[in-house]
């Protein structure tokens, strides 16, 4: 009598009873590469992404702004809008505008409340000046989530400097109480 052979992969007289070892290491390590590529497009859809993507957006914004109106040497102004930023020169006459640049905010991320040095608190301030040598009054900005959802609290405060980069701080910082004099 002849014990099993395989041919090619194929059993003659005996049937497998199970997986192999290395059958269920490569199955678990391509589970393992699919769950590390998963997991953070989950973590995407939080909200706290939307909050940083937007800071970050708004980070960019006051750079391009301050930058644009320094190399034009003309005023620049970053104005918010249901849920856009957009960044304008403006002609020396006042007069005329020269759109430089737009940028949306994430969805469900809007701006919550600006306070500009100078003006008064109950004042809805929309904009941001950047004058010729790319100085600004120093503000407070911050943004928020506005869908309705587990995590519609979460609220990040910019601070934008008169002349350097704009700072993100967690949570909401109290607008009357906001530090704005610059301090080096």
């Amino acid at each position: 009598m002849r014990a099993p052979t395989s041919k090619a992969g194929a059993w003659t007289s005996a049937a497998r009873g199970g997986f192999t070892l290395f059958e269920l290491l490569l199955v678990m390590v391509l589970l393992t590469i699919v769950a590390s590529l998963a997991i953070p497009s989950l973590g995407m859809m939080d909200t706290r992404g939307g909050l940083e993507t937007a800071a970050a957006r708004i980070k960019g914004a006051v750079y391009e702004t301050r930058t644009r109106a320094m190399l034009a040497r003309r005023t620049a102004q970053l104005r918010f809008a249901d849920g856009a930023m957009r960044m304008v020169l403006r002609a020396e006459d006042g007069e005329k505008e020269e759109l430089i640049g737009s940028a949306k905010l994430p969805k469900g991320v809007r701006v919550l409340a600006i306070r500009v040095e100078g003006t008064d608190e109950r004042t809805d301030v929309r904009t941001l000046t950047f004058h010729p040598r790319g100085l600004t009054l120093p503000a407070v900005v911050q943004i928020g989530q506005v869908d309705e959802g587990p995590r519609k609290d979460q609220a990040l405060t910019l601070f934008i400097p008169p002349m350097t980069d704009a700072s993100v701080h967690d949570g909401r910082v109290s607008l009357e109480t906001a530090k704005l004099e610059y301090e080096p």
